[in-house]
């Protein structure tokens, strides 16, 4: 069974290349959001194994779905150009921040 993603991006260039990159490593890519509420609806009809999220989602942050995924225990980390700004609005997740761009490979190694 392959794992599967989630992936919030606003960016839809970057969302096609995250979820290409992600399906030729062997792993399913469940849905990509553009939006907080594009993110809770996919999360309503499925659970991911793992999410990848964007921090700055235009006129809006995904911290409310990484609290959420905290909540239901889904691992997820934040790939953004915003890491600073991240790291003073939630330093609780500090640890989970990789900064754009990024190589798929490092994103994949920051989930073992």
């Amino acid at each position: 069974m392959a794992y599967s993603f989630l992936i919030v991006e606003d960016d839809p260039f970057i969302a096609m290349d995250l979820e290409l990159a992600i399906e030729e490593a062997g792993y399913k890519v469940l849905a990509v959001a553009g939006s907080v509420d594009e993110a809770y609806a996919a999360l309503s009809s499925s659970s991911p194994d793992y999410a990848i999220l964007d921090f700055n989602l235009g006129h809006e942050d995904s911290l409310p779905i990484a609290k959420d995924l905290d909540t239901k225990r889904v691992p997820f980390i934040f790939v953004t150009g915003r890491g600073p700004q991240l790291r003073k609005e939630a330093p609780q997740y500090a640890d989970r921040i990789l900064s754009k761009p990024v190589d798929v490979s490092r994103i994949l190694s920051a989930f073992n």
